[in-house]
């Protein structure tokens, strides 16, 4: 097989991405409606943020959802988040080039029977506010949207919650890299947006693409990569990350060969390929994907212990070369459902290498001395050392 070039390797790293949008976001959109429409535009969050420690701060993902603006044909100049109400703090502000590259253009309603929404157009502020350690966690966030007409909207109240999904390691060992998320600037995970009978969900609002480099030449993978056994990360245990109820397993789904266009016909029903999904409790799951046929170790309605085994990362499914989909998510649908962010019990900070750099065969080499992190969750681009330490 030949070598893959480079852009065929960035596309080959890529997993459940078949339904999230992948063009860059418009900041407005004509219609044959004016901004004199004497409609409103409405502000919501569908699903509230959950604070999440990363690096020291606190992270707020969640989306505010803009109603009516597309089909008033409004463009939108400024975003302002605020805490607790109209009258407090600005936490965040969105313009510019920030605010374009967080706008997300949707041209389906929300839900065909939201009595919010009416079924209008609306667009999405993919929305990640980050707060110093120092600062209480808001208790409600609050917003105001500048359009380039002069007029403004507020609203959108959304409950934060505190309680991030505290868990053990997916992985074990060092140089795990945390491709396509978690952030807010991924576009193959942040605006995977789904749609089922008209209603809007990310499920791969926090995900990870888990990819390990080699432990001496810093690369994902060795020779030229064409091979499944050639990437570094191929047949690594996977660990279960809480206590918990096996809910759900696919398996017998072929591999795939590494490369672009060698991908089996993928399908809503064999997106993950060979996969785990464990009921942890609380009303989160956590959600596996891409693993070796016939490498499971579990059932489903196997009960299991934080750290067991239960299967080998691969490469199947939606999916152009080995690694491991992560996610937590609110549901038992592993697509059709909430994403939840995590944070491990403890993890090593070894550096940082972008995706594109990876794939572009540049060798990653620690730069400084490891971070031990407690209680975090571990962010886009970093390279971290995975360890199985309690929970608790």
């Amino acid at each position: 097989m030949k070598k893959l070039t480079r852009r065929e390797m960035l596309k080959a790293t890529t997993s459940t991405g078949l339904l999230a949008l992948a063009a860059p976001a418009m900041m407005s959109c004509s219609s044959s409606a004016s901004a004199s429409d004497p409609s409103p535009v409405i502000l919501g969050v569908p699903f509230g943020p959950v604070a999440a420690k990363q690096m020291g701060q606190t992270g707020l993902g969640y989306e505010l959802y803009i109603g009516k603006a597309l089909s008033l044909g409004l463009t939108v100049s400024r975003i302002e988040i605020l805490r607790d109400g109209p009258a407090g703090a600005v936490v965040k502000v969105y313009e510019g080039v920030e605010l374009t590259r967080s706008i997300a253009p949707k041209v389906t309603p929300f839900s065909t029977d939201d009595a919010v929404f009416n079924g209008q157009d609306y667009l999405i502020l993919l929305a990640w506010p980050l707060l110093n350690a120092t600062e209480a966690i808001p208790s409600r966030l609050y917003h105001r949207v500048y359009f380039t007409n002069g007029t403004m909207v507020e609203g959108g109240g959304v409950a934060v919650s505190a309680a991030p999904t505290l868990i053990g390691s997916p992985l074990i060992g060092g140089r795990w890299h945390a491709a396509n998320g978690p952030s807010n600037f991924d576009r193959h995970h942040r605006m995977g947006i789904f749609n089922l009978n008209g209603s809007s969900s990310i499920v791969q609002r926090f995900a990870v693409d888990w990819i390990q480099l080699g432990p001496t030449d810093g690369l994902m993978y060795r020779g030229d990569g064409s091979q499944n056994t050639d990437w570094y990360c191929y047949n690594a245990d996977l660990l279960a990350v809480a206590d918990g109820t096996v809910i759900e397993t696919r398996d017998g789904q072929p591999e795939n060969v590494p490369g672009p266009t060698t991908i089996l016909t993928t399908t809503m029903q064999n997106i993950f390929g060979n996969c785990v999904i464990i009921d942890i409790g609380g009303g989160r799951f956590a959600v596996y994907a891409h693993l070796i046929p016939g490498s499971l170790r579990v059932a489903i309605g196997d009960t299991v212990s934080r750290g067991k085994v239960i299967g080998k990362l691969g490469n199947s499914g939606n999916s152009t070369a080995p690694h491991l989909h992560f996610h937590i998510c609110n549901g038992k649908d592993g697509l059709f459902s909430e994403g939840l962010p995590f944070t491990l019990a403890s993890y090593d900070l070894l550096g940082s290498i972008t995706l594109e750099e990876a794939l572009a065969v540049k060798p990653w080499s620690p730069s400084a001395a490891p971070q031990t992190r407690t209680q975090e969750m571990p962010l886009m681009d970093q390279i971290v050392r995975l360890t199985p330490d309690p929970v608790g």
